[in-house]
């Protein structure tokens, strides 16, 4: 994302998936998240993912910085094929 108006404002982002799918519909492997605010350091945030598929419908739950206190979150995505 850049901001043409104050390049400070701009950020650099990119999410990254590595699973394996069941042959019943399940998921399971690593995502990786990095972020880089222009004149700040890089962060990347890593963790296990799960999900699952029903029908059209898709849903995936991560788990960010594992083990570490102050810093692990949660992220849950739906998604719908048509």
């Amino acid at each position: 994302m850049f901001d043409l108006a104050n390049w400070s404002g701009s950020d650099f982002y990119t999410w990254s998936e590595l699973s394996a799918w069941s042959a019943k519909g399940l998921r399971a492997g690593l995502a990786l998240q990095r972020t880089h605010a222009v004149g700040a350091s890089r962060n990347l945030q890593w963790g296990p993912l799960i999900g699952f598929k029903a029908g059209t419908l898709t849903a995936s739950m991560y788990w960010f910085n594992p083990g570490q206190t102050n810093t692990q979150y949660w992220v849950m995505s739906v998604g719908a094929n048509f």
